[in-house]
């Protein structure tokens, strides 16, 4: 079930409908939790048992933990689980042929089990929120949750279940304690961000898709210029499509009268890769900083060099965390590098006098040169269309014997110019329409109706649903 899909207007009508006019929280929760299930089920139903382990996991390890406060095995027992979780579902096939490649070196053939196994849509992001819960009830940053029910909710909550944001639990968990009632402003906040996560989505995104697929489905087809444009397509693709889900997912939240953080920040006019990070994919860089970087690895605590050497690893995993592929583990290391290099930086021009101007716009320039160079790997379907991509870029005026095509300038540049110079300065702002409510549902109402004009007739699925 997607969010820019019939079926879920459907869907998302009958449970606020029936959800506002239920009393009494563990109903309501019962209610959502069940709405959750059907949701997730509506992908696979063998889905759902997956997610009851996890959340019986999840439920289970702590209080086994507060039980036996001794015992030094039921922590990691129960974060393995979990991580256990991911490495067969996600990474079973990739652990098979790495070893199978490496055993080749010494010319050994080794035959392999083919099991054939379903990834689980957003695996990735309900078991992290799984090993944040065990840990912070672990840490005893959040009380002890007795209730089952308010952990399933947490893990399996409908809205960001499948792509994010990465919800904490020591942000979740209390919000389940509160008696809720239909606010004007959670309507209108929750209207706002699902409309806007909607265009993003179903105009912006969706739109470029065509090209961009057509440009990486054979990029030794094409002239170098647009290898360089259809990266750039994906550069904005990847952006609106994920943004647009979390947006949706915030609003839906808001409108059930749940509160999840923002995801992004407008990445797209970071000036340091440091920055960037701080916007993009902000619950995940959250979590890994940490409960991996910080509290497994150790942060800057030990020096310079150590502090880089985490930093890579902190990457790596992140991009091993986004796919079992070697691509995803280069994304890592050009980030992992990057992020090195900016700290290096800082530490050699703190005491030097730079022209804001150069600071800003060279750091713009980078900065954002950095995160569109590591797209390549990230959607390029193998090693060779990774080199053929960046052949591109090495000379991007050279057409060789590449197909000329016509190149969507203004599909290309519009959203993301809309995005950094108009929405990015009126959320700066601060806009509040929720004082007058009749100017926002006016503007509102105009602009979903011109989005239902040009909404493109395919319904493509988010790309972060295969995380």
């Amino acid at each position: 079930m997607i969010f820019t899909e019939p079926v879920f207007f459907a869907f998302l009508a009958i449970c606020f409908a029936i959800y506002w006019t239920m009393r009494g929280r563990t109903l309501r929760h019962v209610f959502l939790l069940g709405m959750s299930f059907v949701f997730y089920g509506w992908w696979d139903w063998r889905f759902l048992i997956l997610i009851s382990f996890v959340i019986l996991l999840s439920w289970a390890i702590p209080l086994l933990k507060h039980r036996y406060p001794t015992n030094k095995f039921i922590m990691p027992a129960g974060i393995l689980s979990a991580l256990g979780v991911l490495a067969v579902f996600k990474y079973f096939g990739f652990f098979v042929e790495t070893f199978q490649d490496a055993m080749g070196i010494f010319g050994l053939t080794l035959s392999a089990p083919t099991l054939k196994i379903i990834l689980p849509v957003g695996v990735s992001f309900f078991t992290f929120q799984a090993i944040s819960y065990m840990v912070d009830a672990a840490k005893k940053t959040i009380p002890l949750e007795k209730s089952i029910l308010r952990v399933g909710l947490y893990i399996a909550f409908f809205p960001q279940l499948v792509a994010g944001p990465i919800v904490r639990a020591t942000d979740f968990m209390p919000q389940l304690l509160e008696d809720k009632i239909l606010k004007r402003s959670d309507l209108i906040e929750g209207t706002r961000a699902f409309v806007m996560g909607f265009i993003y989505k179903a105009i912006f995104a969706d739109s470029l898709a065509p090209f961009v697929d057509q440009v990486y489905a054979a990029p030794d087809s094409f002239a170098s210029h647009v290898k360089v444009m259809g990266t750039l397509g994906f550069y904005g693709q990847i952006y609106f499509d994920f943004a647009g889900y979390s947006l949706m997912a915030i609003g839906v939240s808001r409108l059930l009268g749940f509160k999840l953080p923002e995801n992004f920040r407008f990445p797209y006019t970071a000036t340091s890769i440091i920055n960037f990070w701080r916007t993009w994919h902000i619950s995940l860089s959250g979590w890994l900083r940490d409960y991996l970087y910080i509290a497994l690895l150790g942060g800057n605590r030990f020096g310079q060099i150590k502090r880089y050497r985490n930093l890579m690893a902190t990457m790596v995993l992140g991009g091993l965390w986004h796919g079992a592929s070697f691509a995803f583990i280069l994304w890592g290391f050009i980030h992992g590098g990057a992020l090195i290099l900016n700290h290096g930086l800082r530490f050699l021009l703190k005491n030097r006098t730079v022209a804001p101007i150069v600071m800003l716009a060279g750091g713009w320039f980078l900065t954002q040169l950095v995160a569109l160079l590591a797209w390549v790997p990230f959607r390029a379907a193998s090693k060779e269309d990774v080199f053929s991509v960046f052949s591109g870029f090495l000379s991007p005026l050279s057409t060789g014997d590449g197909k000329m095509i016509l190149v969507p300038y203004a599909l290309i540049f519009l959203p993301l110019l809309v995005d950094c110079l108009i929405v990015a300065p009126l959320h700066k702002k601060s806009v509040n329409f929720v004082t007058r409510p009749w100017i926002y549902w006016l503007g509102l109402g105009a602009i979903f109706a011109l989005v239902l004009q040009i909404l493109p007739l395919t319904i493509s699925s988010f790309i972060y649903f295969q995380f």
